[in-house]
């Protein structure tokens, strides 16, 4: 009945206590930030669920977005510069990320 009237999937989830969205290494000298192999754990299992949802519900995959905000900001760089082609725009608040992955970013509109 809800999706009738709300046609949408949101998902809020919440990073546990100790844990991170973004897994980035800084430098002391610069601040820059450089993204790591591998995703945070917290960050693995939204991409997962994510991807298990497309798979198994009516998802219009050309309408994915993400926002977060301070940890959540960063987070949000860090999906769309690990998964470029998987959100259709981002909305990060007060966040950062790694520099050098502009480039292939640049088609996600970034709000």
């Amino acid at each position: 009945e809800m999706m009738s009237m709300y046609p949408a999937f949101v998902i809020a989830p919440q990073c546990p206590n100790g844990m991170g969205w973004s897994n980035f290494s800084r430098t002391n000298t610069n601040r820059a930030m450089t993204l790591q192999p591998t995703p945070s754990k917290p960050m693995e299992l939204v991409i997962a669920l994510i991807q298990q949802m497309k798979k198994n519900q009516s998802i219009d995959t050309s309408r994915i977005y993400i926002t977060g905000l301070s940890m959540g900001g960063f987070g949000t760089f860090d999906a769309i510069e690990r998964y470029p082609d998987l959100f259709a725009a981002a909305m990060p608040v007060c966040g950062g990320g790694d520099t050098s992955k502009a480039a292939s970013i640049a088609h996600v509109p970034i709000w």
